[in-house]
């Protein structure tokens, strides 16, 4: 039983968004264990938990860098942009002191940029322009880039593609 729950976690591990770099990391350390394993040094053999431990410890190492989600301040003191890195959509955040009727979240973009292809932390990025109101967004792996515009009227909320 013991064995089937580390199989799991370690498949559950090589299923995460995360970089093949930290994947080939794991798999050569399970393979050093299993060398390791096959001496019999007089080492004491570490329990099974710590072994589920140090997989879970390796694997949050690896994955807690992954921004899914960014804030972006705008000039407006009271206005944000939120951008899912990993699809390109946006949120025009609104907080308040004066109560909830003044706070909310409303789409400027919800068509995932990537059409479905991309999950990779950290693929879209938003920059700031000297216009209060707009920001350019850049698709980092493909090159692509879009103008998005940020309104307090929805009509005036969009992106559009710059080619």
């Amino acid at each position: 039983m013991k064995k089937l729950v580390y199989t799991i976690v370690v498949a559950a591990f090589f299923m995460l968004p995360s970089s093949s770099y930290a994947q080939d990391v794991l798999a050569d350390s399970l393979q050093m264990n299993e060398a390791a394993r096959q001496q019999k040094d007089d080492k004491p053999e570490i329990s099974f938990e710590e072994k589920v431990d140090k997989v879970m410890m390796f694997i949050a190492e690896h994955t807690r860098s992954e921004e899914y989600y960014k804030l972006y301040p705008t000039t407006n003191i009271w206005t944000f942009i939120k951008l899912d890195t990993r699809s390109g959509k946006l949120w025009q955040v609104q907080f308040s002191t004066k109560g909830n009727d003044y706070r909310f979240q409303t789409s400027i973009n919800s068509t995932d940029l990537t059409y479905g292809l991309g999950t990779k932390a950290g693929r879209f990025e938003l920059y700031p322009t000297q216009n209060m109101y707009n920001f350019l967004l850049l698709d980092r792996t493909a090159g692509r880039l879009w103008q998005a515009q940020w309104s307090m009227d929805a009509a005036d909320r969009a992106i559009w593609p710059i080619y």
